[in-house]
């Protein structure tokens, strides 16, 4: 860092700019560790946009951007002068988490209720440390407070509230809050890992009175009962898929708490989509849906995430929410940090700031939005819900919403099955994504035959718009689309600008 040498002349040498310190001035400095990733975090990491670092000098430069927190590495004669904190055991971690239950939960529930809590804590705790080679920083006591918290929120404040569900029992309350807390952080295979833990648990059992339930599909059904058109309307062509639906649950769900969020994913997993959602449909009593009508209006103030990013950006965003809210104080201000990611490639570090508005501010709610992971000092300040990327069925699915033709769901698969293959096995990394696939649906959709087919030079001419700009690659890529299609491409390419 510019700054390390000030750093050490103030606590080695008790001095600044050769002035001595007061004898009543005492020194506390505090720092994460330096520590390298596990591979699977590295991997998880470097999802998204792919930037340069060697040139960089910011939070993602070469040096730092595989460590598990971006810092740089403190100079030896500083050493002398650390205590390694180091983490709680867990033992101590288990004595905490069952006084926040017993804290937070009171005399509402009973002692053998309380257990099966702390049960389902523990085990996600671990569970999450687990699936991120081991790492303690992954989860911690903040994840706790939040899924208490949490809890009291959906089962006190939202079903109560969702037409038709008075009948909705308490373990599904729990479900929820998991999977919010713990479950929605994890790709794909990690989910089904958790899912398939928690299930065999016997707190999860006795909290379901020995029914057999399946984790997944419980948080799926109760996801539809909140995520809809009849409560969120949607421009016609957007389709309700599971990244939709779980961007609009975890984003709804953390502004009506304040809890911050980030929201981490590959573009095109309608992350900036649900945002609009939430900004057109809560509009207080002035909105649409009658479910909607029993909740606060929300007003989005939003800042550009940049390379050039600074703090004083980031502060004076903040504060026009601030003084929004002492002329609207019953509105839920919602700072948005859009492809909040990027900033971390400031060599001005501006996201320092948010260290202390994460962890004291309650007067508004911040949703970042990024291509990639923050680092642990960041992220476990907030809640954060990653998106996996798509499977063909998750294609599949979103293909039929857009093109409401059931003579061709079978094309649609075939579709979908060539577009993740190619997502899969493409030359130059994320080239290619969900908008091009998106693309693709839009072109193919508008060249329908009055008999709802896809005509062989529709669909080449949609692919060549779409899934081009490599010309090496052009010839495989049509050679797969038919081949799935069980179509013969006949005739030549047209030329760039007729398409």
């Amino acid at each position: 860092s510019l700054w390390m040498d000030l750093f050490k002349e103030i606590i080695c040498d008790r001095s600044i700019g050769g002035q001595n310190l007061p004898q009543n001035v005492h020194i506390i400095a505090a720092c994460n560790p330096y520590r390298l990733k596990g591979k699977r975090a590295i991997k998880q990491s470097r999802i998204g946009v792919k930037m340069k670092t060697e040139r960089n000098r910011g939070y993602n430069s070469s040096e730092i951007k595989d460590l598990v927190y971006r810092v740089h590495k403190l100079p030896e004669s500083i050493l002398d002068h650390v205590y390694d904190f180091g983490a709680l055991s867990s033992s101590k971690e288990t004595e905490y988490i069952r006084r926040m239950v017993k804290n937070l939960l009171g005399r509402s529930h009973s002692n053998e209720r309380h257990k099966h809590f702390s049960d389902l804590i523990e085990f996600s705790q671990e569970k999450i440390r687990e699936l991120n080679d081991n790492e303690r920083s992954s989860s911690s006591l903040r994840d706790v407070s939040r899924f208490c918290k949490t809890y009291m929120w959906i089962k006190t404040k939202l079903i109560p509230k969702i037409p038709m569900c008075s009948n909705i029992e308490d373990a599904s309350a729990i479900s929820l809050s998991l999977a919010y807390c713990f479950y929605f952080r994890l790709d794909r295979q990690s989910r089904q890992r958790y899912a398939e833990g928690i299930r065999n648990r016997s707190s999860f059992q006795a909290i379901f009175k020995k029914r057999i339930v399946d984790f997944d599909k419980e948080v799926k059904k109760f996801l539809k009962l909140i995520v809809n058109r009849d409560f969120f309307k949607a421009p016609r062509g957007i389709v309700y898929n599971d990244a939709l639906t779980e961007n609009l649950f975890m984003t709804f769900c953390s502004i009506l708490q304040k809890i911050p969020i980030f929201i981490v994913g590959k573009p095109g997993s309608s992350k900036t989509l649900a945002m609009r959602l939430i900004r057109e449909n809560m509009k207080g009593v002035h909105s649409d849906s009658k479910f909607l009508k029993k909740f606060p209006r929300v007003a989005v103030f939003s800042y550009q995430c940049s390379p050039l990013s600074t703090s004083d950006g980031v502060e004076k965003t903040y504060k026009l929410a601030e003084e929004y809210l002492r002329i609207q104080p019953e509105v839920i201000a919602v700072v948005l940090l859009d492809e909040v990611g990027l900033a971390e490639h400031s060599p001005h570090f501006p996201l320092k700031v948010l260290h202390k508005v994460l962890d004291e501010d309650h007067k508004h709610t911040t949703v970042g939005i990024s291509n990639w992971s923050l680092d642990p000092a960041k992220m476990n300040r907030a809640v954060h819900l990653y998106r996996p990327s798509p499977c063909d069925e998750d294609l599949k699915k979103t293909a039929e919403g857009m093109i409401s033709n059931n003579k061709l769901h079978q094309r649609l698969h075939a579709v979908a099955k060539a577009c993740n293959k190619v997502f899969l096995d493409q030359p130059i990394a994320d080239f290619w994504g969900l908008r091009d696939f998106y693309g693709l649906i839009k072109s193919l959709n508008k060249s329908i035959d009055q008999e709802g087919k896809f005509e062989p030079a529709s669909v080449r001419n949609a692919l060549l718009r779409n899934f081009g700009g490599i010309p090496e690659f052009q010839n495989k890529i049509l050679q797969l689309f038919f081949q799935e299609l069980t179509m013969t491409s006949n005739g030549e390419s047209p030329d760039a600008l007729d398409l």
